[in-house]
């Protein structure tokens, strides 16, 4: 029932008919009477409806119930969003008809000498039927909410929050606080291995383990949040490079002092590598680097990768008559695509889905496009993982190289730029 499209349809439901909540309640009233009934007859173990037509007089009570729920429009509102208005009505309403019965019953014992219905009924009937009817609007009300809180959960990022300090406390709690935020908070993530079992605002404390032993599907987190200022370099590159090492998205919060509710969201933002230089970053400004992209045709291969992208987006300031991005990873060119073309869409932009170690794919490129500039970025970097598959590091690491090399000569590229391919 909870899957992605039934939340939706349960979300986005029509509201109910105005008679159907009518008709729901007079059930709620009945199932009230009956209620009452059942507790009085236990209680008193006699007669307490004096009279002989005992369901004309229970179905006066519900008639005269439904007639002050019309008058005062009880069923006219939006169940999902009840409010205090809504419940003062109802309360006004159930009053109102105890008042009007409870006057009836006391004309026909100054008529008849006797009443027709015992007085603590019609008090336990207004108190049952009643919180009959807000229960059933809190339990509709409650329950949307929860769809929509779980709904609005499976649209946002899962992210942890790497720390337990009062820093981190302060940041996951703003977040929570703040629904309109694209995160949902499902952990803090710690060093420490005694809190395992502990929680912090309700969530689960993740020692450091859990993370390096399991795979990202396995984790169901989407990424990571850290403040920048509560750790030291070589704990932040620890951390990071697990975080890459395990393809997690890594933001970087502010730390309390500068945390603006106003703009809380504008501030949690992705990590740049600037924010791992204990420096500001230097900015090039070089006239002979300007003149050798302005206008020209310019290949990064590897262009979806940590390096090539951040090539693709320095070469773009430059004003080049076409990039081409080239990269055999779908989903990462398929990003940086929308990326590109948000940032700059004055610049022409070519995306290839190809593998370097494939000449008959690369050489028409040559061909069609004549490059002013090659950046060969595209390259496996991950040691280990190569170190294992050493037929694949060798294909396009080593043969990929010559190929992209040997090309740029033959078509008398400008200038030639090798990424190494020696990674860490």
């Amino acid at each position: 029932m909870f899957g992605g499209d039934n939340v939706v349809n349960l979300s986005d439901v029509r509201y109910l008919p105005r008679w159907i909540i009518l008709i729901i309640d007079i059930i709620i009233l009945v199932i009230s009477l009956f209620l009452s009934t059942y507790i009085i007859e236990k209680i008193t173990q006699s007669e307490f409806v004096y009279n002989r037509q005992r369901i004309t007089v229970f179905a006066g009570i519900i008639f005269s119930n439904v007639i002050f729920m019309y008058i005062f429009k009880t069923y006219a509102g939006i169940i999902r969003h009840s409010t205090f208005i809504d419940l003062f009505k109802l309360l006004i309403s159930c009053f109102c008809n105890l008042f009007l019965i409870g006057t009836l019953n006391t004309i026909f014992l100054w008529t008849t000498g006797s009443k027709f219905i015992l007085n603590p009924y019609l008090i336990l009937y207004f108190i049952i039927s009643f919180m009959g009817l807000f229960l059933f609007r809190l339990y509709v009300k409650e329950f949307f909410h929860i769809v929509r809180e779980y709904r609005r959960s499976t649209l946002k990022k899962r992210i942890l929050v790497l720390g337990i300090d009062e820093q981190s406390i302060a940041i996951a709690r703003a977040i929570l606080d703040n629904p309109s935020l694209p995160y949902h908070v499902v952990g803090f993530l710690t060093q420490r291995t005694d809190s395992k079992r502990a929680y912090l605002l309700g969530k689960p404390i993740f020692a450091k383990e859990k993370i390096e032993e399991n795979a990202k599907e396995e984790l169901l987190i989407d990424g990571v949040i850290i403040i920048k200022e509560m750790m030291s370099k070589d704990e932040m590159n620890s951390w990071v490079n697990l975080f890459l090492e395990k393809d997690l998205n890594i933001f970087k919060a502010p730390s309390v002092q500068k945390l603006r509710d106003s703009d809380f969201g504008g501030s949690i933002r992705n990590l740049q590598i600037e924010d791992l230089l204990n420096r500001k970053p230097i900015k090039i400004e070089n006239e002979e680097i300007k003149r050798r992209h302005f206008n020209k045709n310019i290949l990064v291969t590897g262009g979806a990768g940590s390096i090539g992208s951040e090539i693709v987006r320095q070469v773009a300031q430059f004003n080049p008559s076409l990039i081409v991005v080239l990269d055999q990873a779908e989903t990462p060119l398929y990003d940086i695509e929308l990326e590109m073309k948000e940032k700059f869409p004055h610049i022409r932009f070519k995306f290839v889905l190809a593998d370097v170690s494939n000449k008959n794919r690369i050489e028409p490129l040559f061909q069609m496009y004549n490059f002013s500039m090659v950046y060969h970025a595209a390259a496996y970097k991950h040691v280990p993982l190569v170190e294992e598959n050493p037929h694949e590091g060798i294909l396009v690491n080593v043969f990929g190289s010559k190929i992209i090399a040997t090309l740029s000569s033959k078509y008398h590229v400008n200038r030639f730029v090798m990424i190494s391919t020696i990674r860490q």
